[in-house]
């Protein structure tokens, strides 16, 4: 397997410069092909930096066997930004992936440009991420792949419990940026699964 390479691309939507991971197939820069692009967003562990590496020979085992084609698989770098923009307007991950990502690895890369050979796909935050974008932008994804996706078992905001929502920063919901301010409550989540609320 091809090592796993990492890039960097300069932008005012999010910390700059950004980094992403790209995983190349065997044939790639051998001919004139255009290959299928992959954006394959990672969960909201601090591992960030090992998703493609760890992912990458099994993907590469599906090419080797021709099970699915061969194609450039991409995942951006992120914090625990849930690959939104936020309500502050401090960063904007999702606008960065969609209008500034997309297009600079289209150039970039020998990758087809048309909706039919461009997907997203990642897991948990990064399987929302993939909902997310992808169900907005239909015009750019042609599939959308999402493992265990980190959704909240609720249709709207309001019906979600604390229990289900405590992990999420709360920056990105609000104008609060407080470090350690994860719900919209101070709470404790204890290993037996309990939550207990302070006002």
């Amino acid at each position: 397997m091809k090592d796993v390479q990492t890039f960097q691309i300069d932008t005012d939507l999010v910390p700059s410069p950004a980094q992403y991971d790209v995983l190349l197939p065997k044939s790639y820069g051998k001919s004139n092909m255009k290959y299928p692009l992959m954006l394959f967003l990672h969960g909201g562990g601090p591992k960030r930096h090992f998703h493609l590496k760890n992912t990458g020979p099994r993907i590469w085992e599906m090419w080797e066997k021709k099970i699915i084609p061969e194609m450039v698989v991409v995942t951006p770098l992120c914090k625990r930004c849930m690959y939104m923009d936020y309500r502050d307007g401090s960063e904007k991950w999702e606008s960065f992936i969609i209008d500034e990502l997309l297009p600079h690895l289209q150039k970039e890369f020998d990758v087809a440009s048309g909706l039919e050979k461009t997907f997203i796909g990642g897991i948990s935050m990064g399987g929302m991420g993939s909902l997310r974008m992808g169900l907005k932008n239909l015009d750019k994804f042609a599939a959308i792949l999402a493992f265990e996706p980190g959704i909240e078992p609720a249709f709207e905001w309001h019906e979600v419990n604390i229990r289900d929502k405590f992990y999420r920063p709360q920056w990105v919901i609000n104008h609060n940026k407080s470090k350690h301010n994860f719900c919209s409550k101070k709470c404790l989540y204890n290993r037996k699964g309990k939550i207990n609320v302070r006002n």
